[in-house]
């Protein structure tokens, strides 16, 4: 996956929403491999430490300088003004979540 040929990734922002999911940890390890400044969208911004550690684990960058994370839920319009800021793309691969269903957490 590359962005634009003509954007140097390191002075760029890409807001990930849905940042614990499965193809949203795919692209954040694109990007980080790549040199992109990410942000990640999370309903719990508890979970961040895990999937910080857990693209660590899969990465040859440094996920600490590269990502960041900001509470945005799909359910509700707060949130989602921080979450763009600044950020020159947005790929978005968050899903609601259906009232009821039980979450499964992330570890």
């Amino acid at each position: 996956m590359n962005i634009a040929l003509d954007d140097d990734p390191r002075n760029l922002t890409v807001l990930v929403t849905g940042i614990g999911g499965f193809l949203a940890g795919h692209i954040a390890l694109q990007l980080l491999e790549q040199g992109y400044q990410f942000r990640g969208s999370l309903r719990h911004v508890g979970e961040s430490d895990a999937i910080r550690d857990e693209l660590g684990s899969h990465s040859h960058s440094d996920v600490a300088e590269k990502l960041s994370f900001v509470r945005a839920d799909l359910d509700s319009d707060d949130g989602w003004a921080a979450a763009v800021k600044d950020c020159r793309y947005v790929i978005h691969t968050a899903s609601s979540f259906p009232p009821g269903f039980q979450r499964m957490s992330v570890s």
